[in-house]
C-alpha cells in the first residue's frame, strides 16, 4: 500500500462486502489509537494516510465515520497537518466534501475537528480557502446556532483563517462581517440576561470568539481605508500635476 499513489487509491473501489470488513479493520484501529504511543507508531512511516484518505471515498457511511475519527486522532501530529498540507493528497478537499451538517451532523463535527487542527498551518488555511470553506462554515453558524458543539468548532476555524491578511478580503466576501457584528450583539444579549437570572460568570467563548473575528476583519478594513484614501490622494495628486502640465503645454503653444 505504501508504494501505491493517492490518486491509484481513490481510483480503486470497494465492494460492500469488502468495505464491511474494511469498516471492522478501522474499528481496531481506532481503538489502538487511543494510546498515543500506538497512535505515533501507527503514523510513524508515513504509509497510513493514503489509505485512511482513500476510505472517505467509501459509500459505507461507517467506513467514513471511522476513518475521519482516526484521522481527527492523529492530526495532532504535525507530520500529518503537514500531509494534508500538500495539495497533491487532495486531504482537505476530501475533508471538506464530508462536511454536511444537515444530513450527517456526527460526520460533519469529526470533519471540522480535524480542519481545525490543521488550520494551524499555514498552507492548510490556503487550501481551505480555495475549496470555499468559509460559505460551508458560514450556514453551519447560521443554521446551527443552538448547536453548541459545531457552532464554536466552526467560529475556531473562522478566527484562524481570519488571522491571514491575504485571507480577509475573502471573508468580508462571504458576508462575514456582518454574521460576526449581528451574532456577537444577539450573544452579548444573551450573556447579560443569563448574567441577570443566575448570577454565573460565564462569557462565552463563541461571544469571545466573535469579538476576535470582528476585531481581524476591523483591522483589515481599517488597512484598506487607509490605503484607498492614500491612493484617492496620490491620483488626485497626478491629476491636478497632469492638468497644470497640459494647461503650460497649451499657454505655451499660444505664445
Amino acid at each position: 500500500a505504501g508504494n501505491s499513489s493517492p490518486d491509484s487509491y481513490r481510483r480503486s473501489y470497494f465492494t460492500t462486502r469488502q468495505e464491511s470488513v474494511v469498516s471492522i479493520f478501522l474499528g481496531i484501529l481506532d481503538n489502538l489509537a487511543d494510546d498515543i504511543q500506538v497512535r505515533r507508531k501507527m503514523m510513524k512511516k508515513g504509509t497510513m494516510m493514503e489509505p485512511l484518505l482513500s476510505c472517505l471515498s467509501c459509500k459505507s457511511d461507517d467506513c467514513v465515520q471511522r476513518a475521519l475519527v482516526i484521522l481527527q486522532k492523529v492530526c495532532m501530529f504535525e507530520e500529518v497537518v503537514n500531509d494534508l498540507g500538500r495539495k497533491e493528497t487532495r486531504g482537505i478537499e476530501e475533508i471538506i466534501r464530508h462536511i454536511n451538517a444537515d444530513d450527517d451532523r456526527d460526520t460533519a463535527e469529526s470533519a471540522l475537528r480535524i480542519l481545525f487542527n490543521a488550520s494551524f498551518n499555514s498552507d492548510c488555511r490556503k487550501i481551505m480557502l480555495e475549496q470555499n470553506l468559509v460559505p460551508i462554515l458560514t450556514t453551519i453558524v447560521a443554521r446551527h446556532a443552538n448547536d453548541k458543539s459545531l457552532s464554536l468548532v466552526s467560529l475556531r476555524l473562522l478566527y484562524h483563517l481570519s488571522t491571514d491578511e491575504c485571507s480577509r478580503p475573502h471573508l468580508a466576501e462571504h458576508g462575514i462581517c456582518r454574521l460576526a457584528t449581528d451574532a456577537l450583539i444577539v450573544e452579548c444579549k444573551r450573556v447579560r440576561g443569563s448574567s441577570c437570572k443566575s448570577g454565573s460568570d460565564a462569557y462565552p467563548s463563541k461571544g469571545l470568539l466573535l469579538a476576535k473575528i470582528a476585531r481581524n476583519l476591523s483591522l483589515w478594513t481599517l488597512y484598506h481605508q487607509h490605503e484607498t484614501e492614500q491612493a484617492a490622494v496620490a491620483s488626485s495628486g497626478a491629476v491636478e500635476c497632469l492638468d497644470t502640465s497640459s494647461s503650460g503645454r497649451g499657454n505655451g503653444g499660444d505664445t
